[in-house]
This record gives C-alpha cells, sequence and structure tokens, in this order.
C-alpha cells in the first residue's frame, strides 16, 4: 500500500469543520448553487474566524438570497477599516430598503474619480425605491458603461424600468360568498408619464353586483343584479423623493343615480423605518345589490403606519372612519407584524400576527354587514417562491379566531390566498390569484372564494 501525501494526510486528519472549504463555496457560487455556497462557505468561516476575504465572499451570498441582516452582521464590524466591506454593506442596505443608509455608506464610494461599478450599481438600487425613482437612471447608465452587456446590468436596468415605466393594467375579478352574493368586476387602468414627476392616471371599470331574489341582498329596484360602471381621471405627483400625492375625480353610475367619486392620498417615507400614508376617497358602498341599488356613498378618511426597524421586523398600523350616506358610520383598527424567518434563494418566508376591531354606529340593515363590535385575533404566514427571475408564486395563510356581539363564543377565523405572477420584470406581465376565507366579510359572516386575473403592459 502506498504511503498518502503526508499534506493531504494532515488534512484528512483535520475535523470537518477545520479543514479549507472556501474554494468549494466558490466554485458552488460560480454554478449558480448559492445554497450550496452558504453552507459550505459558513463552514469555513465557522473554522476560519479571521478569514476577511470568505467573510466578504459569504456576505454576497448571503445578499442574494435577501437574508440582509446576516449579510450585515458579517460586513459591519469590518466596515470601518475595509472600504470593499463598507461598500457591501452599502449594497445590503440598498438592496433591503434602508435608503438613508445606504446612500450616507456609499458616498465614499461615490465620491471616488470616477466611482465604480459597485458604487454606481448600489446608488442606483437606492435611489430607484424613492418616489422619484428615474434619480436612478444616471447611476444605471454609468455601470453599463464600466460593464456593458453583464447580467448584473442587464439585472439593474429592468428593475428600474419597472418602477419608471408607463403602463396598462386590465384586470377581472370574481367575488363569491357562501351567501350567494357575487361581484364581478372588468377593469381598465392606465398611469402614463407625462413628465419625471408628474403621471396621468385614469380608468374604467364595471361591475356586476349579484345575490338570489327572496335573499334580502338583491337590489330594491328589483331583479337580482345591478350593475355599477365607474370612471375616474386623475394624476400622481412626487414633489420630493419621499413623497408621492396622489389626486382624482370620477363618476360612478348605476340605475340608482350617478354620483361623484375621488380620492386625496398622501404617502410619505420619513426615514428608514417609518413612513406612513394618509387620506380621503369617496366611492360607492359595492358590497351587495342592495347596498348599490340604495345608491349608498361613503366618504372614507384613513391613515397607515408601516415600521420596519432593522432588517428582521415590519410593523403595520391602520385605520379607517366611513361616514356612509344612509346615517350610518363605520370604524376600523387593524395591527399586524411578521418576521423575516427564512431567506433562500428557493423560499422567502415571514410569519407574524395581526388582530383587527370594527364597529358600526348602527344595524341598518341596508345589505352589508354592521356589527357593533367585531374582533379578529389571527396568526399569519406568507411565503414567496421564485421559480426563475420573472416567475414566482406568492402566498399567504391566516389562522385565527372572531367574535362580535352576536357570538356566545369565539369562532374560527382563516384565510388563505396565492398570487401567481409572470413576467415580473418584462413588458407583459399576468397574475393570476385566488383566493378562500371563512371569516367576516362585507355582506356578513359567511364564506367566500376570489379569482382574478390582471394583465399588465409596460411602455
Amino acid at each position: 500500500m502506498k504511503t498518502l501525501p503526508l499534506a493531504l494526510a494532515a488534512l484528512l486528519a483535520l475535523p470537518a469543520a477545520a479543514q479549507d472549504r472556501s474554494q468549494e463555496a466558490r466554485d458552488a457560487s460560480a454554478r449558480g448553487d448559492t445554497a450550496t455556497a452558504i453552507t459550505a462557505m459558513q463552514a469555513h468561516v465557522a473554522a476560519h474566524p479571521d478569514d476577511v476575504e470568505a467573510k466578504k465572499d459569504l456576505a454576497r451570498y448571503l445578499l442574494w438570497t435577501g437574508a440582509y441582516a446576516e449579510a450585515d452582521a458579517l460586513l459591519a464590524p469590518m466596515a470601518a477599516n475595509d472600504p470593499e466591506a463598507a461598500a457591501l454593506q452599502a449594497n445590503n442596505a440598498a438592496w433591503a430598503g434602508k435608503i438613508d443608509q445606504a446612500l450616507q455608506l456609499n458616498a465614499a464610494g461615490m465620491q471616488k474619480s470616477p466611482p465604480d461599478f459597485l458604487a454606481q450599481f448600489t446608488q442606483a438600487v437606492a435611489l430607484r425605491q424613492t418616489a422619484q425613482a428615474y434619480r436612478a437612471w444616471p447611476h444605471v447608465d454609468a455601470a453599463e458603461t464600466l460593464q456593458p452587456g453583464g447580467k448584473d446590468v442587464n439585472d439593474l436596468r429592468r428593475g428600474t424600468r419597472i418602477r419608471t415605466a408607463s403602463e396598462i393594467t386590465a384586470g377581472w375579478t370574481l367575488l363569491d360568498d357562501s351567501d350567494d352574493i357575487r361581484a364581478e368586476r372588468f377593469g381598465l387602468s392606465a398611469a402614463v408619464r407625462l413628465s419625471d414627476d408628474w403621471r396621468l392616471i385614469g380608468g374604467w371599470s364595471n361591475t356586476d353586483y349579484r345575490a338570489p331574489i327572496g335573499g334580502g341582498y338583491e337590489p330594491v329596484s328589483g331583479g337580482d343584479s345591478i350593475d355599477d360602471r365607474q370612471y375616474w381621471l386623475g394624476v400622481a405627483v412626487t414633489p420630493a423623493p419621499d413623497t408621492r400625492i396622489t389626486a382624482q375625480l370620477g363618476r360612478s353610475d348605476t340605475d340608482a343615480g350617478d354620483d361623484t367619486t375621488g380620492l386625496l392620498r398622501v404617502d410619505q417615507r420619513i426615514n428608514d423605518d417609518f413612513s406612513f400614508s394618509a387620506g380621503y376617497d369617496r366611492n360607492r358602498l359595492g358590497i351587495s345589490p342592495r347596498s348599490v341599488s340604495l345608491g349608498l356613498m361613503r366618504d372614507q378618511f384613513l391613515g397607515q403606519i408601516h415600521y420596519t426597524p432593522g432588517y428582521h421586523w415590519t410593523f403595520d398600523a391602520f385605520g379607517s372612519y366611513q361616514d356612509i350616506d344612509d346615517g350610518n358610520s363605520r370604524s376600523e383598527w387593524q395591527l399586524a407584524a411578521r418576521r423575516a424567518v427564512v431567506r433562500s434563494s428557493k423560499l422567502q418566508l415571514d410569519l407574524g400576527g395581526e388582530v383587527q376591531w370594527l364597529s358600526f354606529a348602527n344595524a341598518t340593515g341596508n345589505g352589508y354587514y354592521a356589527p357593533d363590535s367585531y374582533k379578529r385575533a389571527a396568526l399569519t404566514a406568507s411565503a414567496y417562491l421564485p421559480f426563475s427571475d420573472d416567475v414566482g408564486l406568492y402566498a399567504r395563510a391566516g389562522v385565527g379566531l372572531q367574535r362580535d356581539e352576536s357570538f356566545s363564543s369565539w369562532k374560527s377565523a382563516n384565510d388563505v390566498s396565492v398570487e401567481l405572477i409572470a413576467g415580473i420584470f418584462s413588458d407583459w406581465e399576468l397574475r393570476i390569484s385566488a383566493g378562500y376565507s371563512d371569516r367576516a366579510q362585507q355582506a356578513g359572516l359567511y364564506d367566500a372564494n376570489s379569482f382574478g386575473v390582471q394583465i399588465k403592459r409596460r411602455f
């Protein structure tokens, strides 16, 4: 038996965790196997904690899968003394939506003459997430000049285009609950770029509301159905990188009469952690054929706060007040929290919970559910499964309990929905959705199904 070479014998004598697996990780990365690259490099870094280059490569792999918290934890201790680590940390922050942090960390790279590829790339990724996404284009062009024809540059251009292109969207939705209340909607909408900061928005929709005669939700005008035809026109303006204002006016046309609809909304980003929306809209109380046939309109005031501390947690708070022109009013609060649990090239999974409180001043019997005090709490899970860069599946489920003043005890309140998205970065995008719910619907406490198809053309 031949004697093993001394170096190989020494290597085999090492514990597996202590072996140099960095090249194995880099080879896996080169062939697109990011999961294997992460596993191998994590083992290598655990055995060789002083290997700075391996840590930076591991951070890159984690960043590619959306594991931003883990990537930042590796890069932050090195960033002060390692310009490359600082540049990677800036890039990681940009992808995570931490725009202020990304721009601050990237400032040193942008001050180079000329800025290098990664600095231009990071600047584009950060700026395209602002309300003035067009500000990213000079940096996209600069990155393409430095590395023409590369996949990263092509992806950067495609990802920036979907945030700045004009678009026309056609859609169909169907809602159907266990009380045979159906709402089928066809719609067409457009958002057309007028200038960098101004967009013309408009649309048309026709919703057919149906319910069986004798069930209490049929139109008061007779028959079992009524249509609501809506038209609207408005503008969306971005006066600052962190501000978007949307305003529109329209008409709702039914057999019960015509009425004016409208919306005014402000979306404001405060910093990397806080953003809020506030607005007012007036529209048809489109819940059942009865509510539509009575000509009911509602004025709604709403506010929402979005809080994202760090990289793992997301918190949302929503509140609204509606004044309904049958003399009723509606108040609602919702709180939700979720945590990023899995971030990999094959799955992104969030787990969390939400609570809801809903109250009406009166139970009018005008074709909509109007509890004095409705409460719901649920555990939630949401997942995104990317099949390719351009195709993915989003799924969401909630399992919980609900109760209003008519219940003798808490009852189950569950729902699930899925949406297939094809053409995420393409001129044409298709979305197909389906959902099921057995919790409180707008017409009452019934289970319901929903289906939808949406086709979008970007130009």
